[in-house]
């Protein structure tokens, strides 16, 4: 005796493969929901990550530039007090007193040196203020008129170089 096929709808197929794909496809639009919310916020936070790394290389680049400016305007002020004190022994053969006020506009100027000197982040600037420095103590301290105008052309042309470097970095941050 042969089986007879059933004529009688198989309730798997009819009522449990439409509720298993209707699950099965709720679970996969809540994965790949899951998966797009990642991606965005990973997305997001890249983002944020790198406005901030901005905000601080602006804020790094903007210290940068008024140090700058403000090394350049301090450079040429200690060139004229230099160039005034070195002046003034010559023609009184007398010092400079510690209290009078071109001795504390050149110790002002050169303590303002030095602290912006130390916020500069290239070494070659930092080298040619220091060389100028050197050449401005040299002038006025110099004991023959010779040697005080040949210490005054090399601070002039240190300070032309220390000058030309400031517009190199100043250009190279605008």
């Amino acid at each position: 005796m042969a089986a007879v096929p059933s004529t009688q709808p198989n309730y798997y197929l009819t009522v449990g493969l439409p509720i298993f794909t209707l699950l099965l496809g709720y679970c996969g639009s809540l994965f790949t929901e899951w998966r797009r919310d990642k991606r965005l916020e990973a997305r997001e936070r890249k983002a944020r990550e790198e406005l901030r790394q901005q905000a601080i290389e602006d804020r790094r680049a903007s210290f940068q530039r008024e140090t700058l400016l403000m090394l350049s305007e301090l450079l040429f002020d200690i060139i004229n007090i230099g160039s005034k004190i070195a002046q003034v022994y010559k023609t009184t053969n007398a010092g400079i007193t510690i209290d009078s006020e071109l001795g504390n506009e050149f110790e002002n100027t050169v303590a303002k040196i030095s602290r912006y000197r130390v916020r500069v982040l290239d070494d070659e600037l930092r080298a040619l203020i220091n060389k100028l420095q050197k050449h401005v103590f040299a002038q006025i301290f110099s004991k023959t008129a010779n040697s005080e105008k040949d210490e005054y052309n090399n601070s002039l042309e240190t300070f032309n170089k220390a000058n030309e470097r400031l517009g190199v970095l100043l250009r190279e941050l605008y």
